[in-house]
């Protein structure tokens, strides 16, 4: 059974195309510029970085040597499991008191 494309529906998904479209552009934007050379991004940001005009991984590698990653990734590693393990913890003490606990039911 094939459903018709009502015009409350087109309306609808064009509406929801169009915003995607407006929310995925500066994270793609962001993207391509991080492969861009440094004077290249204030001359001309909008223009697609393509080999041999000016795409470089020289930002990532700067990036790389001047911050600790391998540091920073250990402690989001701890963080994450302590809070995992805070939040199973709590929430089947909860869960517990929840099944054994008799509530008051009303009388009609």
């Amino acid at each position: 059974m094939v459903k018709k494309m009502t015009p409350a529906k087109a309306a609808t998904y064009a509406i929801l195309f169009f915003w995607s479209l407006t929310t995925l552009y500066p994270f793609v934007w962001v993207i391509l510029n991080s492969f861009r050379e440094r004077g290249l991004i204030r001359k001309d940001s909008f223009s697609i970085p393509l080999p041999g005009n000016g795409l470089t991984m020289e930002n990532y590698v700067k990036a790389m040597d001047r911050f600790d990653f391998g540091n920073a990734y250990l402690n989001s590693l701890l963080v994450s499991i302590a809070v995992t393990v805070a939040v199973v913890l709590i929430a089947g003490f909860a869960a517990y008191g929840l099944v054994r606990f008799r509530f008051r039911t009303e009388a009609a």
